[in-house]
This record gives structure tokens, C-alpha cells and sequence, in this order.
């Protein structure tokens, strides 16, 4: 086997396995949004991790501060606090509709 035979199978089989990856992603978003639309409690849990997640960034940004870690905490400080800001708003804009 001479060295482009062997870049072209490995070119082959990168092409066949990145087919393969976003053929599972396409499936796995499509059965996550017939889940989050069709059924309550997976939704509740869904934003349930999100918001714990929001919190936690928040809560951690305290923790990283005291370490000396400012950048970190800023980052994870405004993120947390966009992350809450967006999911509130969001949640009052679906309501009253």
C-alpha cells in the first residue's frame, strides 16, 4: 500500500465516520425537541437543570473570587446572571402567551 492509498482510506473512513456522527446528532435533536415539546416533565426537568446550572455558575463565581481567581469569577459571574436574566424573560414572555 503506497501513502496515498493509505491517506485515502483514512480520508474515506474520517468522511464515513463524520457522516455517521451527524446523522446521530440530526437523530438525537429531533427526538429531544419531540421530548421538550410533547411531555411536561421532561421539560420541567430540562429548566430545572438549566436553572440549577445558572445558579451554580453564580455560586461558584464566589468561590473562584476568593481563590484569586477574578477573570474566572467575572466569567462565570456574567454568565450565570445573562443565563438567569434570559431564562426569567423568557418564562414571562411564554406566559403571557
Amino acid at each position: 500500500m503506497t501513502e496515498q492509498e493509505f491517506h485515502q482510506r483514512i480520508e474515506g473512513a474520517v468522511d464515513r465516520l463524520e457522516q455517521r456522527i451527524e446523522n446521530s446528532t440530526a437523530r438525537l435533536e429531533k427526538n429531544v425537541a419531540r421530548a421538550y415539546s410533547s411531555n411536561p416533565a421532561f421539560r420541567w426537568t430540562a429548566e430545572g437543570i438549566s436553572l440549577a446550572m445558572e445558579i451554580g455558575l453564580i455560586l461558584e463565581s464566589g468561590q473562584l473570587e476568593r481563590q484569586g481567581r477574578h477573570i474566572a469569577a467575572l466569567c462565570c459571574f456574567s454568565l450565570g446572571t445573562v443565563s438567569l436574566v434570559v431564562h426569567t424573560v423568557t418564562a414571562l414572555v411564554i406566559r403571557r402567551q
